[in-house]
């Protein structure tokens, strides 16, 4: 059985049509997997991306109570994200945790620590086990995702990027 996603989600990152200013071509593509600039690892690209970010940064900063979020698994790359929003671009950051009932002890070490290191507020959403267990039948019983999806990243996570980005 087939379930139509209610959601319209880029066929190649997932990301939905409640992302900012995202747009569709006729494959399902969004532009943000479309923008050459996301391959390219020229010198001149990567500076041009790097003054438009630092511009939005400055943009938005002080508007509210805090200047991002930043979800935050407690692995490597989420780490050297946070650590740059709040060291480097001196950003008010709210790091958000999605607990999926997967995340390893050490995992859950290094946030506690990097987060009391940082001195930045974090929040925790635990969805409850028999939540969490549904989702990940469904992603594996049913066709929830085109397939194009399912070449980057499983179905199961699909599903619980889908809640760490619809609940951050």
């Amino acid at each position: 059985k087939k379930m139509n996603p209610e959601i319209k989600r880029c066929t190649r990152c997932i990301l939905s049509e409640n992302f900012p200013r995202i747009e569709f071509d006729e494959h399902g593509v969004c532009n943000f997997c479309r923008d050459k600039l996301l391959f390219s690892t020229e010198k001149e690209k990567i500076k041009e991306a790097e003054v438009e970010i630092l511009k939005m940064f400055d943009r938005e900063r002080g508007k509210s109570e805090y200047d991002a979020i930043v979800c935050y698994s407690g692995g490597k790359d989420s780490t050297l994200t946070l650590k740059l929003a709040v060291e480097k671009y001196n950003l008010r950051v709210l790091a958000f945790t999605l607990e999926n009932h997967f995340t390893s002890p050490g995992a859950l070490d290094n946030i506690r620590r990097v987060v009391a290191k940082l001195g930045i507020d974090h929040i925790t959403f635990s969805p409850s086990k028999k939540f969490m267990a549904g989702l990940y039948r469904a992603s594996t019983l049913y066709e929830l995702y085109h397939k194009n999806t399912l070449t980057r990243i499983s179905a199961n996570c699909n599903s619980c990027i889908s809640v760490v980005n619809n609940t951050a």
